[in-house]
């Protein structure tokens, strides 16, 4: 044996070269489990299908999805699918903290279990789950919230007015000021009293239709307040 395949010989038993090749997706077979599990799937590899290739997340990919597969150790049955070009779903961990789901049909965002985004395409619906405080800031020069449909408030509540009890008093107010102007306008003045007529009719007014004080009821802590 020449000193050349002495050096051939040496480089492989030390450096393993793991072969590559390039592929297209068929189908998923199925997808990675949380334990650790690798996924599976079929791909076209120089004109023929190979099942039971292994892929692993951060990236599902779409049918017909160029990738490289590497064989490990040059061993077929240890094909592995990287380098996808086409994608039909994202699912990560950052920190083993927060979660990421993005496909199709929506996507999802879960911090620690305390914080949770959730979208659904077809059903149209954004769902926000949060742990014991919720804040949301709106800081632009214009805020606009447009409601269309029913909206159901649940059990919440906040700080608000009572419309119901508003209305009542400023229409107590407005009935009182009105016997108010009226005693101002046909009190009679009698010259000779100082006024005293004037005042008495002025008093008498004012006796009969005080001006209310605030209701206590005015303020509540309930969104469903107001006219029903």
């Amino acid at each position: 044996m020449s000193v050349a395949q002495d050096l051939v010989t040496l480089f492989f038993s030390e450096f393993t070269i793991n072969w590559a090749t390039m592929a297209t997706v068929v189908r998923v077979q199925e997808e990675p489990n949380d334990s650790g599990k690798p996924g599976l799937l079929t791909a076209t590899v120089n004109g023929a299908n190979k099942e039971n290739i292994r892929w692993f997340w951060p990236t599902k990919p779409a049918p017909r999805s160029r990738c490289i597969i590497l064989f490990g150790d040059n061993d077929a049955s240890r094909a592995v699918a990287i380098g996808f070009n086409k994608v039909a779903k994202i699912k990560t961990k950052i920190a083993e903290l927060c979660e990421i789901e993005v496909d199709e049909q929506g996507f999802k965002i879960d911090h620690s279990q305390l914080l949770s985004v959730v979208g659904k395409l077809a059903e149209g619906k954004l769902t926000l789950k949060n742990g014991p405080t919720l804040e949301v800031t709106l800081d632009s020069i214009q805020n606009k919230i447009n409601f269309k449909g029913k909206v159901d408030i649940g059990d919440a509540t906040i700080s608000g007015i009572d419309t119901n009890a508003l209305e009542t008093w400023m229409n107590e107010i407005v009935s009182s000021l009105q016997g108010l102007y009226s005693a101002i306008q046909n009190s009679p003045t009698v010259p000779m009293d100082g006024g005293a007529s004037y005042k008495a009719g002025l008093a008498g007014a004012i006796s009969a239709k005080p001006i209310p004080e605030v209701p206590s009821d005015l303020k509540v802590s309930n969104l469903k307040y107001g006219k029903t």
